[in-house]
């Protein structure tokens, strides 16, 4: 048979691809494969599926601009992506692909040379990096210590030391009123340290006591000193208001390198994902330190290299792991459930999403050219804003706005109204002793004499 009829009887198979009624009403067969907003499933029995999300609403201005009809077949969520097996063959959605059993794949696929070499890729759909998403873990210690925390230790040392200086200058002007002409007051050691006590401690919290002082250095001393705590109660409200309102809590770790080095976190990755690939094949230390801790923690807990990402997201929201991610879309979404989720940017790993199709297939240029007039137009991000999740209760300013403070964080001025009680019983025991020794009259203790006039 002459080549120009073998030609001719091979198109004549092929879709009408430059027909102005595009493919004629053909029917497709999709594989959908479930992933976040991008495409949402909800089955409420084996028959009754619905579909709806970003890549649908994709698909049916597909359809109605190129004029073909669609059956949707729904791809097992705990199975892989589609990756090549040890024989040359392909597993997922991509050797379905390979297979022709189907004739587009639609979910959001990294694109990857690999898989590139055996389906068609269609324009990029979105861009992405990856990320560690982790549950931050509540620090019991600072938690324990609040009201401590706005200060460092040398300043409550520094303090201390002044207190001390204070009160010791404060004594010796006591014992030379003389030197000033005053006469001194009839009154005992004990009463004068506690008298002067009080007034510094009130002088810190900014707290009104009767404090009396005839002489004018120690005036000018208890001015100085009244001043120090204006300053100082100001700082000091002003930091624990604004840790009171705001959670400040430090992250365990800050990047990939950090995570492998550390050994309170576990960390998994996904099964069957493009991400597993690149940490089997990377060269970079740090990547393949993070598979190889895969691989071990797997042989103790095999869900830390599970397919199904609900897994991980369960593992997650307990504590202490970490997942790697290759959409940051996924730490939005298992933010709803609660607000101490973080991510930590892994922007090496950049990952660009698209749709496959069979190799060589007649509809990829047409896909591509209605994709991106779709994208020109700006029908995507509109797409994306329609069915992206709120994450509004986190928020930072709705957090801040309904924080209740725990007893738990103010468990330290408890802790100051025990040890009042106790300073205060032991004053009485000093009392008592003090009023035993000097006959049992404690109505007499410490009490000066009015001066005659």
């Amino acid at each position: 048979m002459p080549c120009d009829s073998e030609l001719s009887l091979v198109s004549s198979l092929l879709p009408p691809v430059n027909s102005s009624l595009g493919l004629g009403g053909r029917t497709l067969r999709v594989l959908v494969k479930e992933w976040t907003y991008y495409m949402i499933v909800s089955k409420k029995s084996e028959t009754q599926i619905t579909y709806s999300g970003v890549l649908i609403d994709l698909l049916q201005e597909l359809a109605t601009r190129l004029n073909f009809t669609y059956t949707l077949t729904l791809h097992p969520h705990n199975l892989s992506w589609g990756q090549e097996l040890d024989n040359g063959s392909w597993d997922g959605p991509i050797g379905m692909l390979t297979r022709k059993e189907v004739d587009v794949a639609l979910s959001v696929f990294t694109l990857t040379a690999e898989r590139s070499s055996v389906a068609d890729a269609t324009t990029p759909i979105n861009h992405d990096s990856s990320v560690i998403i982790f549950r931050k873990e509540p620090n019991g210690e600072d938690i324990r210590s609040f009201f401590l925390q706005p200060f460092q230790t040398p300043v409550y040392v520094a303090i201390g030391g002044c207190f001390v200086s204070v009160l010791v200058l404060l004594l010796l002007l006591e014992k030379c009123r003389w030197r000033f002409g005053v006469r001194q007051r009839a009154t005992s050691f004990l009463h004068v340290l506690m008298a002067d006590v009080e007034a510094l401690v009130a002088g810190l919290i900014q707290r009104g006591v009767q404090y009396e002082i005839d002489v004018l250095p120690g005036r000018v001393l208890m001015w100085a000193w009244l001043m120090f705590g204006v300053v100082l109660a100001t700082v000091y409200s002003s930091k624990l208001t604004s840790s009171l309102t705001v959670s400040d809590q430090a992250l365990p770790f800050t990047s990939l390198s950090q995570l492998v080095n550390q050994d309170t976190y576990t960390w998994g990755v996904a099964r069957g994902v493009y991400l597993e690939s690149v940490l089997k094949k990377t060269k970079i230390a740090e990547y393949r330190k993070f598979y190889e801790g895969v691989m071990r923690f797997a042989e103790d807990d095999p869900t830390v290299n599970a397919p199904h990402y609900e897994v991980h997201k369960s593992k997650v929201l307990s504590g202490r792991y970490a997942f790697l991610a290759a959409d940051s879309d996924l730490y939005d979404l298992w933010s709803r459930e609660t607000c101490d989720l973080a991510r930590i940017p892994e922007n090496y790993m950049i990952t660009i999403m698209v749709l496959y199709l069979q190799k060589n297939s007649p509809y990829t240029k047409m896909f591509n050219k209605e994709i991106d007039r779709m994208i020109e137009v700006g029908l995507m991000d509109y797409w994306k804003r329609k069915w992206r999740p709120s994450n509004q209760r986190c928020h930072p300013d709705v957090r801040e706005k309904s924080r209740v403070i725990s007893l738990t964080e103010t468990q330290a001025a408890f802790y100051l109204a025990g040890l009042g009680v106790g300073l205060a019983a032991l004053t009485l025991g000093i009392e008592c002793l003090v009023g035993k020794s000097r006959g049992g009259d404690l109505s007499r203790i410490d009490k000066e004499p009015r001066d005659e006039e």
